[in-house]
């Protein structure tokens, strides 16, 4: 499921985490926001599944949007308990809660 919905848009959201952890705010930033940008672009008129809303709440805690990412995680996992799916569902309990950690 990680992955899923980025496709493209994965070397934007490398090159945001390389600039975090290189301490480079603004690159981070610009990074995250050019792929939170080409996801909604690929899929704005699709409606929202689970590992969308996953990727977008992991985007969204790259920028520092940590009301939405918490929303679009809370929804994802509403959408894909772990009880629906155990393969999946973990993942998307996780993935966003990891920029979380990483943004306090």
């Amino acid at each position: 499921m990680g992955g899923f919905a980025f496709g493209e848009q994965t070397a934007s959201w490398a090159e945001g985490q390389v600039a975090r952890a290189r301490g480079d705010k603004q690159k981070a930033l610009e990074a995250f926001a050019a792929a939170r940008k080409k996801i909604e672009a690929k899929f704005g008129d699709i409606p929202k599944d689970a590992a969308y809303l996953s990727e977008v709440g992991t985007l969204d805690a790259g920028l520092g949007r940590k009301e939405e990412a918490i929303r679009e995680a809370r929804r994802a996992v509403d959408l894909l308990p772990i009880a629906k799916d155990s393969l999946n569902g973990p993942d998307l309990v996780a993935q966003p809660g990891a920029g979380l950690r990483v943004d306090g």
